[in-house]
């Protein structure tokens, strides 16, 4: 028995017309594709003819096979992103997670609130750690797929979140927004800010260390990759976090601090965002005017949170 068996209904809701042959081949508007490890597959980025996007896709199905743990520190790090959203308004809704990774974010939803289905999409290789993750989660679909080129029916998800995922797209985001837009109704972005709210200092310190991550994003050795990793947590990471707990200690805004953000993190999570940040080749940031141009063509209403990490912020359509 086909683990999307008792999913038909869901699954006709998202593509249209779907016909399930066996536990691995499902077919979408009269189109074949494979179902891998529960996973179906509309896009095999292995096949992908953008080689700077290959090139990233394969990057992050290494990072989350090397990361592919759930650990205390993100579901802070959730709920700082859903802080200017009550999570209860997500109980039997139709929720999508877009850039899944391996499902960190939807499988910490689900411990606050129990959505009517779960719907992951990635791209990468990460989408069958999500499927591990997740298997506990029976009311949840898996699909391998580009954001850039996913063709879904409208207005089918309640709510998505798309969280660290667009401004590593190497072409420009609008295509993503728009299929994004298409499919949903409200949800949580987050984006890579510019550092607009920043001073003087900071933003040296940044692009000497962007200047680094254009070094380092080209050494393919994995081993060479996780040694020069560790040495960035303990020199670069820690001197930073060190001096935000003494600034913090003594009544100072260390809020002001560079990575300041992971005050409270432990070593495993400093390590991964450390390995994100400075072996990804591709690198977007946004200012809050420029997100505002790109989502309020699809989206009625954005409203930013104040808070970190800069910038996320829902968008949402009104009802006609």
């Amino acid at each position: 028995m086909s683990y999307y068996s008792d999913k038909i209904k869901f699954l006709n809701d998202i593509f249209g017309s779907v016909t399930l042959k066996n536990s691995n081949e499902i077919i979408i508007n009269s189109k074949k594709y494979e179902i891998i490890d529960d996973v179906i597959i509309l896009n095999n980025y292995q096949k992908e003819i953008d080689l700077k996007k290959k090139e990233v896709i394969n990057s992050f199905s290494n990072e989350w096979n090397e990361f592919n743990d759930l650990h205390t520190n993100h579901t802070k790090e959730f709920n700082d992103y859903f802080d200017i959203i009550d999570i209860s308004i997500l109980k039997d809704k139709v929720f999508a997670d877009f850039g899944c990774g391996i499902g960190r974010w939807t499988k910490i939803l689900n411990n606050y609130v129990e959505p009517k289905c779960n719907i992951l999409i990635d791209y990468s290789d990460s989408i069958f750690q999500a499927r591990n993750n997740l298997k506990n989660l029976t009311n949840s679909i898996f699909i391998k797929a580009d954001i850039d080129k996913i063709k879904l029916k409208s207005d089918i998800f309640d709510f998505f979140i798309c969280l660290g995922v667009l401004h590593h797209i190497p072409l420009g985001i609008k295509s993503s927004i728009r299929n994004i837009a298409n499919s949903s109704n409200e949800g949580i972005c987050y984006l890579y800010y510019d550092f607009e709210n920043r001073g003087y200092i900071f933003k040296t310190i940044f692009k000497i260390a962007n200047l680094l991550r254009s070094f380092l994003c080209n050494i393919k050795n994995k081993h060479l990759r996780k040694y020069i990793n560790f040495l960035l947590v303990i020199f670069l990471y820690c001197p930073f976090i060190y001096l935000s707990k003494i600034a913090k200690i003594i009544g100072l805004n260390y809020t002001r601090i560079p990575l300041s953000y992971y005050i409270n993190s432990d070593f495993n999570r400093l390590f991964q965002d450390s390995y994100d940040r400075f072996f990804t080749n591709i690198e977007h940031r946004f200012s809050k005017p420029k997100i505002e141009e790109y989502f309020k063509e699809f989206f009625d209403e954005i409203v930013f949170s104040n808070n970190e990490p800069y910038w996320h912020f829902v968008v949402k359509k009104h009802k006609n």
